[in-house]
């Protein structure tokens, strides 16, 4: 194998098999039949290795390109077994290679694997922090300090010289007219920031200047829900019921009162329009991880400032990504090769 892994040869080289009775038996060259037994070879004590050190929590980032991704998917699944493969995510690099002489290849696959999944799911299991939350939530601040401070649009003003009304009496409106005027602002700054759909979704300010997004709350399975998850909710202006999904509410009674409580129910203008959720943000700092993770930096000017020569490095910055999601606090994190 052309990588060093400053293992001993000999054993190394007994280990993937290419040595009998003291005479080297394989040049071990990609041509070679042999190449992809002896790449396996050489991976499966290392993994069973990797396994054993692993915490019961713990778990495992393999990065792996397109030339043995099959069979380190089946090395995984022998060893740590088909319950515990997490998943298989796509590192998309923004750039395909150069050289290829078949498809150009941008990305490579990332293996999660947990040493036991339900002690995985237990610690919190995979999400990652929403990377630019606490960005889009201080832009949301620095637009709302501007409700009912700004100047009254044109046509407001000519209707309060009209019928002489008093600034007491506009108040209420030109609140609400600033807060249009920003949310309008604020959902195009949203989408020219390049964010994920998960963070994209967060483009609404409501009146007490929190961020959120409009989530439907119709039972999400086929199958029709419980009856109690039929009971109708009232328009707080008309009184009158509001339609109910064709196969009845996400949530039974008692969560969807406690989200009128907590007024988390977004109504329409009137009782014609299918209530909807409010999802806020600062109460979903996290997400699930998406199968596909772009990331098109490298780190070649770190390393050459560090004068340290290194063939196809993983960017540190996307290293620090990948192992937050897997380890919050404290803990060892180990890259065995």
């Amino acid at each position: 194998y052309p990588d060093n892994f400053q293992d001993n040869i000999k054993n190394y080289l007994e280990l993937t098999g290419q040595v009998e009775g003291g005479q080297k038996i394989s040049s071990n060259t990609e041509a070679s039949g042999r190449f992809h037994t002896d790449w396996l070879n050489m991976m499966y004590p290392r993994l069973k290795l990797a396994r054993n050190l692993l915490r019961d929590d713990g778990v495992m980032i393999v990065h792996i390109d397109e030339h043995e991704h099959a069979n380190v998917h089946a090395l995984i699944e022998d060893i740590f077994g088909y319950e515990n493969i997490l998943g298989a995510g796509v590192w998309d690099k923004k750039n395909p290679k150069g050289d290829a002489k078949r498809i150009a290849y941008q990305h490579e696959t990332l293996f999660f694997i947990a040493k036991n999944h339900s002690e995985f799911v237990t610690k919190g299991g995979m999400t990652r922090r929403k990377k630019n939350a606490e960005i889009i939530i201080a832009k949301a601040k620095q637009l709302f300090v501007r409700v009912g401070k700004q100047e009254l649009p044109t046509k407001l003003k000519d209707c309060v010289r009209e019928y002489e009304l008093s600034e007491q009496c506009v108040k209420p409106f030109r609140r609400q007219i600033d807060l249009e005027l920003i949310n309008q602002e604020f959902s195009e700054w949203i989408k020219n920031q390049g964010f994920s759909g998960g963070e994209e979704a967060y483009s609404k300010i409501d009146e007490s200047g929190c961020v959120y997004q409009s989530v439907s709350m119709a039972w999400p399975n086929k199958k029709k829900a419980p009856d109690d998850y039929f009971i109708p909710l009232k328009h707080p202006v008309t009184g009158q019921d509001c339609p109910v999904p064709e196969r009845g509410w996400r949530n039974p009674p008692a969560t969807m009162n406690k989200l009128l409580a907590f007024d988390e129910v977004l109504f329409g203008k009137d009782h014609t329009t299918q209530p909807r959720r409010k999802y806020l943000l600062e109460q979903n700092m996290t997400e699930n991880l998406p199968s596909v993770i772009g990331y098109g930096g490298s780190d070649d000017a770190l390393l050459a400032a560090l004068g340290i020569p290194f063939d196809n490095p993983k960017p540190v910055d996307f290293a620090k990504d990948l192992i937050s999601i897997a380890l919050e606090n404290e803990g060892i994190v180990l890259d065995f090769f």
